[in-house]
């Protein structure tokens, strides 16, 4: 296949930078208004003089919009071409790919010129587009206010589409959004899978629609969506569209979208003036979009500025050596059509700005909100990966396999998006019991118990928990080859692969021991309470005669001993049912019987069996934003336990005349319970502590009473087998919020 070509001269002389973009697959759109925009630099680049004084070749080699041909293209440009930089890559797994397969083990520089997730951390990697804040965190608010909280979100099943989605959940919720739905499809997605998705989008309803696919698979959805009338019914928005696109669609399909992103045509500036100008004269060009076939996208665009950093970025050291251009593009700065670009110098991610916009019948983006320059924000997922300043891929791998091998525990890693194993160490083996290799493609959740049912959730939340927050660590149950179940510790975080892109690196330490110890601890505590339980009762009913048969007969003394001795007596028989009740949690003997039940008379029943306590202690309770259609799979007896141990203890610690708050809501098809006091809340040092056994902080608060310690970490337990979770956290305000989550069985109409 042949391409344009830069005309400068290629001999000896030349300064060389590949560039890859995608010519032919799934965004091949692109491919060719990248290569355009690309020679405009090189060209602009050449007239001031070119590189060290020497002309600057553009080198082209196909990416083909896939990992495999995006590694082959970079390795060809960097051995054959010799290429001083190279500049890539549309879609995240290419990039991702040649950032760690080419990039770092040749030490060549890669510029990006396209907006992705933030998950490549790497010495030799520039990114000169946007990342999910940058896109997104102005662009949900402004929807949230102007068409309503409730979003519906779907992409391609990988990592760009799952990171984006990720930031604009977190973006949502933080302006008081719901979302209704999160939804995922492999590349290449037929009609028949968009019409399921539609069907579903359509059947919740949302006030925003926020689809997040790559090239024609958006194309295609987009289509559809018209096609079946739901443009009416929701506002659309994405961090992608742009007027390659929108050139692709109907005009009665492309009219009235949103977009966000950090360079639009219709940006009003002398530069961007200056490109399209330059555009309109390239061969191949019949006039600018919408009255011809000359388009310029934020992918384009971004190709240009990589060009210009990097002439720029040599010139200024007087080098194209590799580690010179490094660090001279930790602190680049040019104007670009965007407007102004400058480089975050310590996480190699560029400030670049933001545009809302609403596309037109005709296709142009009328700038709606200019956010000017924004700030790079590394999602949280990635945060725990650092670029080691000198250190190479290759250098790592062979110190990681080495270390992987040589642990004593068990190390898996799992592929995020099948969540799959791909790699197994000897210890893992060990501890599974598996022979070399046997681990390898079996699905993680297999190696739950074959009685996993009641664990089913909480596996879900586990993963839900990894893929936001890039971790997770807690006790799993977990079976061996030959169906023994046994406890283990669990460590997961994520990081990005070189072939598999994003993973998950789970550390196993068997902790059977442990356990076993602690349920000979159990055993001996449920029958010294069973031994105490009888005497007690005697003891209760004796001081309950005396009490009452002598009432008015006794001294004063002798009533106020025999009042603090009944008292005594009840809150030893309550640590007794605590310690018995933990017991059965610990070694699931505890009956626990599933139902499918509306989840707001349990909560009602929750409140008024406390509201006794409550009004000793001068304290409200109150059930906010109660929602009658929402039902759980729960032990009705038991979730009623677990709230009241909750709202018991907002009740010790809230002040005299203070509200207890149990509020309802939905998130993502889940049930959250929210029990908020404004007392002391609790203290930072003790957190770690809070749902552990017999753990009680010290107060000084004088209205505290006294608590056997168990009631949180009997909440938690309870919680665990009904499939949920739950957590702390400090109330806006002050005070202490927990909450409860639980899978919802059958949605809202």
């Amino acid at each position: 296949m042949s391409h344009d070509r830069p005309t400068e001269p290629r001999d000896a002389e030349s300064v060389k930078v590949g560039l890859m973009p995608p010519l032919t697959g799934l965004v091949s759109i692109y491919g060719t208004e990248i290569l355009r925009a690309a020679q405009i630099a090189c060209a602009e680049v050449n007239e001031q003089g070119g590189v060290l004084g020497r002309p600057l070749e553009l080198v082209v080699e196909d990416d083909g919009s896939l990992p495999e041909s995006a590694v082959a293209a970079a390795e060809k440009l960097v051995k054959k071409h010799g290429c001083a930089a190279i500049i890539g890559n549309l879609l995240s797994n290419s990039r991702i790919a040649v950032a760690y397969r080419v990039a770092e083990p040749n030490r060549v520089p890669l510029l990006n010129f396209s907006f992705y997730e933030g998950s490549i951390q790497s010495r030799y990697f520039f990114h000169f587009a946007a990342l999910p804040n940058q896109q997104i965190d102005r662009m949900i608010p402004y929807m949230r206010e102007q068409f309503g909280p409730r979003f519906f979100f779907a992409g391609n099943n990988y990592e760009w589409p799952r990171g984006s989605i990720t930031a604009a959940k977190d973006a949502l919720a933080k302006c008081g959004g719901e979302s209704l739905g999160e939804e995922y499809r492999d590349i290449g997605v037929t009609v028949d899978e968009i019409d399921r998705l539609l069907d579903a989008v359509a059947a919740t309803a949302p006030d925003v629609f926020v689809p997040y696919f790559a090239g024609a698979d958006q194309v295609n959805l987009l289509t559809r969506f018209a096609e079946r009338g739901l443009k009416s019914k929701m506002a659309v928005v994405m961090g992608h569209y742009d007027e390659m696109m929108a050139s692709k669609l109907p005009p009665q399909v492309r009219e009235g979208l949103y977009s966000s992103n950090s360079y639009f045509m219709s940006i009003d500036s002398d530069a961007n003036r200056d490109i399209l100008a330059r555009l309109g004269q390239m061969p191949g060009v019949n006039g600018i979009w919408p009255r011809g076939n000359g388009t310029l996208t934020n992918f384009s665009e971004g190709a240009y500025v990589c060009v210009k950093a990097f002439a720029a970025a040599a010139n200024t050291v007087g080098s194209t050596d590799a580690e010179a251009l490094v660090d001279e593009l930790k602190t680049i700065h040019l104007t670009a059509p965007q407007g102004s670009v400058v480089m975050d110098s310590v996480m190699q991610h560029a400030l670049v700005n933001c545009y809302l916009t609403r596309c037109n019948r005709e296709g142009v983006f009328e700038i709606i909100e200019s956010f000017e320059r924004q700030p790079p924000v590394i999602p949280q997922r990635y945060r725990h990966q650092k670029i080691a300043s000198h250190a190479t891929l290759e250098d790592d791998i062979r110190l990681q396999a080495r270390m992987l091998e040589q642990m004593q525990g068990g190390v898996l890693l799992i592929d995020s998006g099948s969540q799959a194993i791909i790699y197994a160490n000897a210890g893992a083996e060990k501890m599974f019991g598996y022979k070399p290799g046997e681990l390898l493609n079996t699905p993680w959740q297999q190696l739950s118990p074959l009685d996993r049912d009641a664990e089913i959730g909480r596996l879900e939340d586990v993963a839900a928990n990894i893929l936001q927050h890039g971790a997770w660590e807690g006790e799993l149950r977990q079976r061996r080859e030959d169906g023994r179940a046994f406890h283990c510790m669990v460590s997961f975080s994520t990081f990005t692969h070189p072939v598999q892109g994003e993973v998950w690196l789970a550390v196993y330490t068997d902790i059977s021991e442990r356990k076993r110890v602690e349920q000979m601890k159990n055993q001996f505590i449920a029958t010294v309470s069973h031994e105490l339980r009888t005497p007690l009762t005697s003891i209760s009913g004796s001081l309950g005669l005396l009490a009452g048969g002598a009432a008015g007969s006794l001294p004063q003394k002798a009533e106020l001993l025999v009042a603090n001795a009944r008292r005594n007596a009840q809150r030893l028989s309550t640590l007794i049912n605590d310690l018995l009740d933990m017991e059965k949690l610990v070694a699931g003997k505890m009956p626990m019987k599933l139902l499918d039940q509306a989840v707001l008379p349990l909560l009602i029943e929750a409140i008024e069996s406390m509201k006794g306590f409550a009004n000793q202690q001068q304290v409200t309770l109150q059930l906010v934003n109660p929602l009658s259609d929402v039902h759980v799979s729960v032990d009705a007896e038991r979730l009623i336990q677990a709230i009241n141990n909750l709202l018991s203890n907002a009740v010790k610690y809230s002040p005299e005349g203070d509200v207890v708050t149990l509020a309802m809501a939905i998130d993502n098809n889940r049930l959250q319970l929210s029990i908020q006091d404004r007392g002391p809340g609790v203290d930072a040092a003790f957190k770690d502590q809070l749902f552990k056994r017999f753990s009680q902080a010290d107060s000084s608060d004088t209205r505290k009473l006294p608590g056997t310690g168990l009631g949180l970490a009997i909440t938690r337990e309870i919680i665990h087998q009904l499939g949920g979770d739950v957590s702390y956290e400090d109330a806006p305000g002050g005070g202490s919020l927990f909450r409860i989550c639980l899978p919802i069985t059958e949605d809202r109409p």
